[in-house]
C-alpha cells in the first residue's frame, strides 16, 4: 500500500472548494471522510459520515469560544448551526486545515470558511489559506499571516473553503497536490521507500520541522501517535509522533532536528 492511500482529507463535501478537494483526493486515490448530519444534502456522497446529535453536540463548546473570538453570532438556525458543529469535527481530525477564501482586514476569512479557520487558529494546527483576491497562498504563523508554499505532509488534512472557487483558486488546489505528491497520472507511485527518520516530541517541534522540510524541498510525511485534538493522550514514552522519509535524507533530517533541539534555528531556513 501506498502511503498516498493512508492519507485522509476530511471535508464538508459543500459544493465549490470543498467538493473540489474532494475530485483531487478521490483522483489521488487518498480516502475522503465526509462530515455530514441527517438532512444535510452534500455534493460530494464519497466517504460520507453522518454525524448523530452527540456527536454534533461536541463541537458546541469550541465553536462559542470561537464566536467570541470572532465576535460573530453562532447561528441559532438549526441547519446553519449544525453546518458550523460539523466543522469542528472537520478541523478536530484533520492535522493540516487547509481553506479557500478571503484574508479579512482583521485577519479573520469571510464568510463560513472563517469558522474553520479560527478554530485551526484555537487548536494551534498548521494553517495554510488562499486568499482568491491576492492570488496567493498565507501560512499563519506568530499571529499573522505570512506568504508561503503549502505542502501537504501529515495523514490527515481537512479541506474546506468558499462555494464560490474561482478558476485560479482551482488551480491553486490542484498545484498544491501536484507540489506535494507529483503528477495525478503518477499517484500509484509506490512510497515503501518512506522510512521513520526520528521521533517528534511535540506538536510545536512537528511544525517547525515540516516548514524547513518543505522549504528544502525534501519528500517526508508527517504520522502523529494521537490523532484529534481532544481525544488523543500524549504518549511520553513515544513522543508527539515520526517524520519519515527516504532514507538518503535521514542524516539531514536527524541535523535538522538536533539543530532546533538546541534553539540554534537561524540558518535552518535557507535566504531567499
Amino acid at each position: 500500500m501506498t502511503d498516498i492511500s493512508n492519507i485522509t482529507l476530511y471535508s464538508g463535501g459543500h459544493k465549490g472548494t470543498e467538493a473540489e478537494f474532494g475530485k483531487l483526493a478521490e483522483a489521488w486515490h487518498m480516502k475522503e471522510v465526509t462530515i455530514s448530519f441527517e438532512g444535510h444534502n452534500a455534493e460530494r456522497t464519497r466517504g460520507v459520515r453522518v454525524l448523530n446529535r452527540e456527536e454534533l453536540e461536541k463541537g458546541d463548546i469550541s465553536m462559542e469560544i470561537v464566536s467570541k473570538l470572532m465576535k460573530r453570532t453562532y447561528s441559532r438556525t438549526d441547519k446553519i448551526r449544525k453546518i458550523i458543529q460539523s466543522i469542528f469535527h472537520m478541523v478536530n481530525n484533520g492535522y493540516h486545515v487547509i481553506a479557500v477564501g478571503w484574508i479579512q482586514a482583521d485577519d479573520t476569512v469571510k464568510g463560513g470558511t472563517g469558522w474553520g479557520v479560527e478554530l485551526a487558529k484555537l487548536f494551534n494546527r498548521p494553517l495554510s489559506v488562499y486568499d482568491q483576491d491576492r492570488k496567493g497562498w498565507f501560512s499563519w504563523e506568530n499571529r499573522q499571516w505570512v506568504e508561503s508554499t503549502p505542502v501537504i505532509a501529515s495523514d490527515t488534512f481537512a479541506g474546506t473553503g468558499t462555494r464560490n472557487l474561482s478558476d485560479d483558486g482551482r488551480q491553486a488546489l490542484r498545484d498544491l497536490f501536484i507540489r506535494s505528491f507529483g503528477p495525478a497520472e503518477q499517484k500509484i507511485t509506490i512510497m515503501d521507500d518512506f522510512k521513520k527518520a526520528a521521533i517528534l516530541e511535540n506538536e510545536f517541534e512537528a511544525q517547525l520541522v515540516t516548514s524547513v522540510l518543505a522549504e528544502r524541498g525534501i519528500p517526508h510525511r508527517l504520522r502523529s501517535y494521537h490523532d484529534t485534538a481532544f481525544d488523543g493522550l500524549f504518549q511520553t514514552q513515544k513522543g508527539w509522533g515520526i517524520v519519515s522519509s527516504p532514507e538518503e535524507h535521514h542524516p539531514e533530517i536527524k541535523e535538522i532536528l538536533a539543530d532546533l533541539r538546541q534553539g540554534d534555528a537561524a540558518h535552518l531556513v535557507e535566504e531567499p
